[in-house]
């Protein structure tokens, strides 16, 4: 397998040439539940996670939304 380096909320990362930010959730073993995506700086929405593909080099930076009262 083949593998690419991103910035993963500051960390190096090495993920599967081809990953989605969807596959990346799931390389990962994360719940996708409550986050926001950004990539480059630039929000990704939901509806896109499964057609935009990771790049070597790419900046992704994952945010979980927490209440409070």
């Amino acid at each position: 397998m083949i593998f690419i380096r991103i910035s993963l909320n500051g960390d190096s990362q090495e993920i599967p040439v081809e990953t989605s930010i969807n596959g990346l959730f799931s390389f990962l073993d994360l719940s996708d539940k409550f986050i926001a995506v950004e990539l480059n700086n630039e929000i990704v929405f939901r509806a896109n996670w499964e057609k935009v593909k990771l790049s070597e080099g790419d900046k992704i930076e994952l945010v979980r939304a927490i209440g409070g009262g």
